[in-house]
């Protein structure tokens, strides 16, 4: 999947200050300056929901998931990956706002857990392996995060995935029981036409039902999104239907992609998540030597006629290795001065540890204060462990 997003890396500190133009065809601010602007990416913080360092009032905003159906905002959590279509992007060198007029949510796996591996902090989920990393943030329901786990649970779960390793690196993992069907979206690695069954690593999908339009997309190589039924029979899972699974881009003066290198050329040209980038024109300040199949970069330049002209080309850690920022802002919702614990729009905090106070100091947290916080997740990807406070107002 596409990534337009922000991680609080000192190569972003630049990036954040981006007014970002339309890419993607598919609370409480001012209505945004002139223009629009569109953010495709994780949620890396909430109240407003912050994406690619923009932070964007969705109070007004029609919510939707990938089917177009509507869904509240409460499913605008951490992690949840998201495309945002909003105004233009106003405000500070040290804050970016807008006005999100639509939000749709994006997620590749809906289904249960066949196998679980701790130690090595992997699951599978309808024969896709998930690789559970520092940027996982686990929802409701699931407090000890992976320790709370088990085979057969349905889970929806937010990523990015690795063409390289055909692994899912997990932003987000959701219970879902009850789900009426289940989900999963990568690339057709064979068919079958004979026994009208095809394959998604080690999923085996029946197509027998399909639509002769549906069918047409099951071709190897073609990254399809793939509805199933919610019961196997001997091992094979029965396609309720089989879209294309490509994400597109519309024209825009000004773009940031993130993500995984999915197919590859060239270090000038090779596409990110099947969008195609021209980085003829681009500088490469991180060198051309780690530009491969698979790589996690970032781009930034403009998009026309589907293609992303690259200014630049950065090389990004890999999710093991990074060291992401998340923000809450909101009112104090529950607070343990003793085991310095306290809960913003939902989300635990942990301030026992070092924690820079701004406008405020520790004896200031009260339940109904207005505060923002900045940390990083806790270990098990549940809540986050503050690194700095900001009181908000009186």
């Amino acid at each position: 999947m596409l990534h337009w997003t922000f991680r609080t890396t000192h190569r972003w500190l630049l990036l954040r200050l981006l007014v970002l133009a339309p890419l993607m065809s598919c609370g409480g601010v001012d209505s945004g300056g002139t223009g629009s602007s569109i953010a495709y990416g994780p949620v890396d913080g909430l109240g407003s929901i912050i994406v690619n360092g923009v932070r964007f009032d969705e109070s007004a905003a029609a919510i939707s998931d990938e089917d177009g159906r509507v869904v509240g905002r409460d499913r605008l959590q951490l992690g949840v990956m998201t495309g945002v279509e909003g105004s233009g992007i106003v405000g500070t060198a040290n804050e970016r706002r807008a006005t999100a007029h639509r939000v749709r949510i994006f997620s590749e796996l809906i289904g249960p857990i066949g196998a679980i591996d701790a130690p090595a902090q992997v699951i599978e989920v309808l024969g896709q392996t998930v690789r559970i990393t520092p940027e996982t943030v686990f929802g409701d329901g699931l407090p000890a995060g992976l320790s709370n786990l088990q085979a057969g649970m349905v889970v929806e779960v937010y990523a990015r995935p690795d063409p390289a390793t055909g692994r899912f690196a997990a932003t987000r993992i959701e219970l879902r029981p009850g789900a009426a069907s289940y989900v999963v979206r990568g690339k057709v690695d064979g068919v079958d036409t004979t026994a009208r069954t095809f394959g998604i690593g080690a999923l085996v999908v029946d197509s027998s039902r399909l639509t002769a339009a549906d069918v047409a997309n099951v071709v190897v190589g073609n990254t399809v999104r793939v509805r199933l039924e919610t019961l196997p029979s001997g091992g094979v899972w029965r396609a309720v239907s089989v879209s294309a699974g490509q994400r597109s881009i519309a024209d825009g003066e000004e773009a940031t992609i993130e993500g995984r290198i999915s197919a590859f050329e060239s270090p000038h040209r090779f596409s990110v998540d099947s969008v195609p980038v021209d980085a003829s024109a681009a500088a490469f300040p991180d060198g051309v030597g780690a530009i491969t199949l698979g790589a996690r970069v970032s781009v930034e330049g403009s998009a026309r006629g589907g293609v992303v002209h690259a200014k630049e080309v950065h090389v990004e850690d890999d999710e093991d290795e990074s060291d992401s920022s998340f923000e809450v802002h909101g009112t104090i919702d529950a607070l343990d001065p003793v085991g310095k614990v306290l809960t913003v729009r939902g989300v635990s905090v942990d301030f026992s540890g070092t924690v820079k106070f701004e406008n405020g100091t520790i004896g200031d947290l009260r339940v109904g204060r207005s505060i923002e916080v900045e940390g990083v997740l806790q270990p098990d990807g549940v809540g986050l462990v503050a690194r700095k406070i900001s009181f908000e107002g009186n």
